[in-house]
């Protein structure tokens, strides 16, 4: 074999080696550019998963408040609405009730809104403010001692006081004294009193007890946060204005929908042009939706590709010459 010839075969392996390794240098970027779109898509969804996950947390969370700030707000005026009859005087009443209600929550299991409905209950046949007091607190320790529902014990209560049935016979509580007077009060709390008295505070010794009162505690902490949206002025006015626009703008929607229809039939009428349009705003929509990806993945899937088909375009060079070499 010539030197010439010696030398070209030297050359045409090394060339080859060359391309081999470009070769291989390219499907390794190839890999890597796929784990980077995998791992990207993961850390992606993740994201978005957890951004999601936590928007759901907010939501749940601001409508739990806004729900328990509601239950409050209702059940006060459900006692402000019983107390009517004492003119000016009733939302004095009322909220002097509502205070009551909330000392007794720290000394039962009972959540104030609940001891709220209670004393509306009562309020609905005893109207004087210390009457309805010590007839509530009786009720929370018949509620506990026999497992009633508070309101529906509190129902118990005040038919025994505003009527002449004792509806608490059956539970060993004997009642005296004209319907509505001080008299049949005080028989109606001393008797209960004797019989169940002190369970309502007893009770909250209890770990089922405490953990009520923990809840307790907590939902208040909402329902103040709640408040901060249900009392604020310019939330309900703007929610007053949105029912306005919704009712006057029913109509305007109604014609709005019949032109769109006419327009849909007069465009399959002639084309099948509805079908295009569909097709193509749906493609759109696609689009956009994969425009999500975050900038800084992209710009780097963008170089990753670069480099692949630098790389590539490298070792098809290569080829070339090696493939021109042979001839």
């Amino acid at each position: 074999m010539g030197r010439s010839d010696l030398r070209a075969k030297i050359r045409l392996e090394g060339d080859a080696k060359g391309a081999k390794k470009a070769i291989e240098s390219t499907q390794t970027r190839f890999q890597r550019l796929t784990q980077t779109i995998k791992t990207s898509a993961l850390a992606q969804v993740a994201a978005l998963g957890g951004v999601v996950l936590a928007m759901r947390g907010v939501g749940r969370a601001i409508k739990a408040a806004i729900d328990l700030a509601a239950e409050q707000e209702l059940a006060f005026n459900a006692l402000e609405g019983a107390l009517a009859p004492l003119g000016d005087e009733a939302t004095k009443v009322a909220k002097a009730l509502a205070a009551d209600a909330a000392a007794l929550q720290q000394l039962s299991r009972f959540g104030d809104e609940t001891i709220i409905r209670a004393q509306a209950m009562i309020a609905s046949f005893v109207r004087e403010e210390d009457a309805i007091k010590a007839a509530t607190k009786a009720t929370l320790d018949l509620a506990e001692a026999k497992g009633f529902d508070l309101v529906a014990a509190a129902d118990l209560v005040s038919k025994t006081l505003g009527s002449s049935t004792n509806a608490l016979t059956r539970y060993g509580i004997e009642v005296t004294g004209a319907v509505g007077s001080t008299e049949r009060l005080n028989s109606l709390t001393e008797n209960i009193a004797k019989v169940f008295g002190g369970r309502a505070l007893k009770a909250t010794e209890t770990f089922a007890g405490a953990m009520d009162q923990l809840g307790n505690a907590i939902g208040d902490e909402q329902e103040e946060i709640g408040f901060a949206i249900t009392k604020n002025e310019a939330f309900i006015k703007l929610l007053h204005n949105l029912k306005a626009s919704v009712e006057g703008s029913v109509e305007s929607l109604k014609n709005f929908a019949t032109g769109l229809q006419n327009i849909g039939t007069a465009i399959n009428g002639v084309l099948p042009l509805g079908e295009i349009v569909l097709g193509t705003l749906d493609k759109i929509g696609t689009a956009f939706k994969a425009l999500i990806v975050p900038v800084k993945i992209a710009a780097g899937l963008i170089h990753d590709w670069g480099e692949v088909t630098r790389t590539a375009n490298e070792a098809q060079v290569e080829a070339i010459r090696i493939e021109e070499l042979r001839k």
